[in-house]
């Protein structure tokens, strides 16, 4: 449930808050679905694919961030992807530290 709650948060933020109906037509699932969705009641695998797609393309339009990242574990050397992985790893710790609580994003992150 958390990881649903975290991905509508940034699909909302990210389309800069979208009406029920609006985002029925983005994600093609029935406003009536979606309505249950955004009241938590549990999402379908194939609805948190949509809106991962949807987030991905809104935040790497050219190229989403997952295909990069399969193409760098083919063509970089393991001890770059190390580096790149400890680089995310740091982040990612900021984040949690600059962060009060859960649910408030972290200005430096």
């Amino acid at each position: 449930m958390k990881e649903q709650k975290e991905i509508l948060q940034k699909f909302m933020r990210l389309f800069n808050q979208p009406t029920l109906q609006e985002i029925s037509n983005q994600t093609g699932i029935q406003i009536t679905r979606v309505f249950r969705i955004m009241n938590f009641a549990p999402m379908k695998f194939s609805e948190y694919l949509i809106f991962k797609n949807l987030i991905d393309s809104k935040i790497c339009p050219e190229d989403s961030i997952g295909s990069t990242l399969d193409r760098s574990l083919g063509e970089l050397s393991l001890d770059t992807i190390g580096d790149i992985k400890q680089q995310i790893e740091r982040k990612l710790l900021l984040k949690k530290l600059l962060t009060k609580d859960d649910s408030k994003e972290a200005v430096y992150a």
